[in-house]
């Protein structure tokens, strides 16, 4: 049976495949200094929140200041961890953001049948057409260096969507213990508003059917996005607990 927390757990331990983890007495430091500019690469999270906050956020910011990284917070998915540890945040020079993020997962009843309207193939190294696909969406070159990290792994599948032999939408999945989530979701902006996207997710819901009995899940932020994988047949999850990040501005 789907189970929440679970998802949540496995969302905390996402980030391990294409970044270095580091545990501490207090929770733990995703950094990869190759790649600083990516968040999902550098950034913490606190366990222990009524133990002493202040002094975890301290040693967070002295971690990644020292390495010429800017300092990031996201959520460890705890009760009440917000009011518990804004004051602190704020007391450092941290600006919080409220995130909208709405997470959905493909329940296991659900089925779809294959659209091969365009061909889909599993993406074995990052192209210059991907390359300029990624530039035109909202990533950059952090989310190319993430990539370049988690392609050769055998629980990342990297698939594209092809027309004339030019790769023209990507999506992610990361395979783990009894869930999988979906990342990387990119079409070009030249060929958006042609259901390349809604072809992709498609396919790659079946892909992962055929590859493993795990759990699908994803989250999302922007209305069109998150209407297209209710299309495809994703359900929204109610977590109850705020998303949100911190940083440290520049």
């Amino acid at each position: 049976m789907f189970n929440v927390d679970k998802m949540l757990s496995h969302e905390l331990s996402f980030y391990e495949l294409f970044t270095n983890k580091v545990t501490t007495e207090y929770g733990i430091i995703y950094c990869n200094p190759l790649n600083p500019l990516s968040w999902d690469s550098n950034h913490a999270h606190i366990f222990q929140v009524d133990n002493h906050p202040e002094l975890a956020i301290q040693n967070i910011v002295a971690f990644y200041q020292s390495r010429g990284i800017v300092p990031r917070i996201f959520p460890s998915f705890i009760y009440d961890e917000l009011s518990k540890l804004r004051p602190h945040l704020e007391c450092r020079g941290f600006t919080l953001t409220i995130l909208n993020d709405e997470f959905m997962f493909f329940p296991h009843q659900s089925s779809l049948a294959l659209d091969t309207t365009l061909p889909v193939r599993k993406i074995t190294h990052i192209s210059d057409d991907i390359i300029e696909l990624i530039h035109t969406g909202d990533a950059g070159d952090w989310t190319i260096n993430l990539l370049k990290n988690a392609i050769n792994h055998e629980n990342f599948h990297l698939l594209g969507l092809f027309q004339h032999d030019r790769c023209v939408a990507i999506a992610s999945v990361q395979v783990m213990d009894g869930y999988s989530r979906i990342d990387n979701v990119v079409t070009h902006l030249a060929f958006r508003w042609q259901h390349f996207g809604t072809q992709l997710i498609n396919y790659l819901v079946s892909y992962h059917a055929a590859l493993s009995c795990n759990y699908l899940y994803l989250f999302a932020n922007n209305p069109i996005a998150i209407r297209l994988y209710k299309n495809v047949g994703f359900q929204t999850v109610m977590i109850n607990k705020p998303c949100w990040n911190a940083h440290i501005p520049v």
